[in-house]
């Protein structure tokens, strides 16, 4: 009986596979059999512990060996070859560097050829100019030089003298030295413009790149122009049957390298910074960022009549001041050389003008007429005629006014910075500056027989011009400033004129007679000005809207027989709820209360 499987009280062999039946549905609540969850780490385990010694790599299956053509083992690969690469790391590009675009360098290199190619190109009109003076008189000027080869080399020479080179001949020492520093002015201004407007376009402007990467450029591209001037002067000399001549040596290579890095910074500079410079300099010489406008008004004013004066002498056989040229083909290459000796007469002409004096020594006083070998060229020494002296002295004098008057508009004329003591050492210290450069780059040096240059004490005279400028324009220009059109006083400040600049000085902002102070509304006799009925609210910054129908304006209480601003919860067109009392004063009015009506008005 006990062996049959049927039986229920019989341990048949099928009762152990009953239990596992409620395995793959568990009762609700039951947590799930602690096997499962570590047994897939487990399996999986043994193939990360055991990754391929290339590339860092999970073992992958093998199929077939390494086909040329599998997918999987073409990664490790790769990844072998970036260990290996260390000496690319070694050469990598410093951090701010990477910023460089191609742009940017070649808007370094448009500036310098703007600045160069301009001295080249009126080189090249001097010597056509100097070409048509032989044509028309004697031949006298390069009647010894070939014309072809002088029209393709002479504009480098010319170019390389006024880049404060020396000009000289290879057989004989010395040389002469002649800086055009006018010209170079305006070829420097130009050069920068243009640049500064090609690199400062599109997504990564020039003026962003970080400060390491401009000081690099800078130095390397000023010092690599300044070598390639140098090359180009040597390589284009003229050489012929009188030898050569020539623009080199350290003075060509050094002076282009400081214009040509004075020209690179004031191209990567920020137009910001540059302001920011300047008004910390104004720290300690106020109003120093204008007072370039008044020196320039000063300067032009003289100059121009003064290139008028030397263009119609040098178009006859004497020059100017009695200069005996003896030909007429100096007289005819002086006009057309204008370019050449303009920096020159300008400076001389504003010396002598502001009561200075032009130094000539050895030879170059046989020019004046004079036997000594030292002399000075001022109105005090009788080298002009009585109308020239008296010309002279008239126009110094209006450039003199007119400086004044510059200097009143672009400074602040209000009292507290009038008080301040350093701003009486602004202008004497600018016109310092400018008397130091004139004095140094307004010459013309040929070794030892030639030296023509305003004199040694024109620093001292300019410093007492600025003095007189300054007292001019706090105590004669207020009275004057006033009746100039807009127009004069734009061209005299050279621009906008300052802020500050009236003959009064204005406050930034005035009170309207009749209006309250510009403040946000606020709330004044127990009630705030509502915004006006179909108008908007009160912005602040500006006068208060016009109340309709006789309403006060904002901020004022309600006068008597005038109809009371709305209350806040009051309808409009209601009567206002309580009237100004009589006598009594006024009494500013109460809103109503949440939810009642506003009153009737009292009669």
């Amino acid at each position: 009986m006990t062996d049959n499987p049927n039986h229920p009280g019989g341990p048949g062999p099928e009762q152990p596979q009953n239990p596992p039946q409620p395995n793959p549905a568990p009762p609700p609540g039951a947590a799930p059999p602690p096997q499962q969850p570590p047994a897939q780490p487990q399996y999986q385990q043994p193939q990360y512990q055991q990754p391929p010694q290339q590339g860092g790599y999970p073992q992958q299956p093998q199929q077939g060996g390494y086909p040329p053509q599998g997918q999987y083992q073409q990664p490790p690969q790769g990844y072998q070859q970036q260990p290996q690469g260390e000496d690319d790391a070694e050469v990598s590009v410093p951090d701010f560097l990477k910023a460089v675009r191609g742009r940017h360098l070649a808007a370094f290199g448009i500036g310098f050829g703007v600045l160069y190619g301009i001295l080249v190109v009126v080189g090249l009109l001097t010597v056509i100019g100097l070409q048509i003076g032989d044509v028309i008189g004697s031949g006298a000027v390069f009647d010894s030089y070939s014309a072809p080869w002088a029209f393709f080399t002479f504009p480098f020479q010319f170019a390389g003298l006024w880049l404060f080179g020396v000009f000289g001949h290879a057989d004989y020492d010395g040389g002469m030295w002649a800086p055009n520093i006018i010209l170079l002015v305006i070829a420097a201004f130009v050069a920068i413009k243009i640049a500064r407007k090609f690199g400062n376009k599109g997504e990564e402007p020039l003026e962003n790149l970080a400060w390491g990467a401009k000081i690099l450029l800078v130095a390397a591209l000023s010092l690599a122009a300044g070598l390639l001037t140098l090359l180009l002067s040597f390589a284009l000399a003229y050489r012929g049957d009188g030898g050569t001549q020539s623009v080199t040596g350290f003075a060509l290579f050094f002076g282009a390298f400081l214009t040509y890095l004075t020209v690179a910074f004031l191209i990567a500079t920020p137009v910001s910074l540059l302001s920011r410079i300047g008004r910390i300099f104004s720290r300690f010489l106020p109003a120093a960022g204008g007072a370039w406008r008044v020196v320039a008004v000063h300067f032009l004013i003289i100059a121009i009549p003064a290139w008028i004066y030397t263009i119609i002498f040098f178009g006859v056989e004497v020059g100017p001041v009695g200069w005996n040229f003896g030909s007429e083909e100096l007289g005819a290459a002086g006009i057309l050389t204008f370019f050449a000796w303009m920096s020159q007469a300008a400076i001389g002409a504003f010396v002598v003008l502001n009561s200075g004096g032009v130094s000539e020594a050895s030879v170059a006083a046989e020019l004046f007429g004079e036997t000594t070998s030292d002399d000075t060229l001022s109105f005090y020494t009788g080298h002009f005629a009585w109308w020239e002296v008296l010309v002279s002295i008239l126009l110094g004098l209006i450039a003199l006014f007119a400086a004044s008057l510059s200097w009143r508009l672009v400074r602040d004329n209000r009292k507290q910075a009038l008080a301040n003591p350093l701003s009486w050492a602004t202008l004497p210290t600018i016109y310092l500056l400018v008397a130091v450069i004139f004095t140094f780059f307004g010459r013309y040096i040929f070794t030892d027989s030639f030296n023509l240059g305003p004199a040694w004490w024109t620093f001292a005279l300019f410093i007492v011009i600025g003095v007189v400028i300054d007292v001019l324009s706090r105590f004669v220009s207020p009275f004057i400033v006033g009746f100039l059109p807009g127009s004069i006083k734009k061209l005299l400040a050279v621009g906008k004129p300052h802020e500050f600049a009236g003959a009064t000085a204005p406050q930034r902002t005035q009170q309207q007679p009749g209006y309250p102070p510009q403040q946000p509304p606020q709330h004044q006799g127990g009630y705030q000005q509502p915004p006006q009925h179909g108008g908007y609210p009160q912005q602040p910054g500006y006068p208060p809207q016009q109340p309709p129908q006789g309403q006060p304006p904002q901020g004022q209480p309600p006068q008597h027989g005038q109809p009371q601003p709305p209350q806040p919860g009051q309808q409009p067109g209601y009567p206002p709820q309580q009237p100004p009392q009589q006598g009594g004063g006024h009494q500013p009015p109460q809103p109503p209360a949440p939810g009642q009506p506003p009153a009737p008005p009292q009669s």
